[in-house]
């Protein structure tokens, strides 16, 4: 779709390139892909929080952080920005170099070694014990992608399993959003990345009010747990 939006857009101006969709519930991840391209885009009817970037980030974290299932972190590691930040550190991974992984990137052969494998569950606190030299480089590709999305990125949330005060979340999910979006140049004269900077303070003051809970709200959870009291 994109390529042939660029054939059709081009020498355009952007008031004139209109998409339509017949189902809106497929809007969000036609929007995802093309800003993920560097196209801008921008909902006529304008775009709910529920349906911006780092709140459909936020719902595949608390899927991953609640269920430990694998589709779960494969759906994680699909999320244009997640797939942004491990590309941009595939420098320190030389396993999910291109050059080494053959038919494709590490997306391809995460999907290769799942289908071989058909796992059920993420391994404990995202080890990569058992995968490396597994399968050979995909193998390896598997282990990188865990290192990186679950240990580095997610870190302290992915000891999902503990219980604390839900106020004490707050900190460890800001966290885990300033990692992921704080290498993005945000310009607010972009729509797209103005938009993004709305969403993200949305979804920080929705966070930075559990601070104030009385005690008798302020209950023990689980991560997943809290972050669905964030998306509502």
């Amino acid at each position: 779709m994109a390529r042939a939006l660029g054939e059709v857009a081009e020498g355009r101006p952007p008031d004139e390139v209109v998409i339509g969709a017949p189902n809106p519930e497929v809007i969000p991840y036609v929007e995802e892909r093309l800003d993920s391209l560097g196209v801008t885009t921008r909902d006529g009817a304008g775009r709910e929080l529920r349906r911006t970037a780092p709140y459909r980030l936020l719902t595949t974290l608390a899927e991953l952080l609640g269920t430990g299932r694998w589709p779960a972190f494969t759906a994680f590691v699909r999320h244009p920005d997640v797939e942004r930040w491990i590309d941009a550190r595939i420098g320190g991974a030389p396993e999910l170099s291109s050059g080494r992984l053959p038919g494709g990137g590490w997306l391809e052969a995460l999907d290769g070694w799942t289908n071989e494998h058909l796992p059920a569950d993420v391994p404990a606190d995202y080890g990569a014990r058992g995968f490396q030299g597994r399968t050979g480089l995909h193998g390896d590709a598997v282990a990188a992608v865990l290192r990186l999305a679950g240990q580095e990125l997610i870190g302290p949330l992915a000891d999902a399993p503990t219980r604390r005060p839900i106020s004490a979340w707050g900190a460890p999910v800001l966290h885990f959003l300033e990692r992921t979006y704080g290498d993005h140049a945000l310009d607010t004269g972009n729509p797209a990345q103005r938009e993004l900077t709305r969403a993200l303070g949305e979804v920080a003051a929705a966070i930075q009010g559990w601070t104030g809970l009385p005690g008798a709200f302020d209950e023990n959870c689980d991560a997943g747990s809290a972050l669905k009291l964030v998306l509502g």
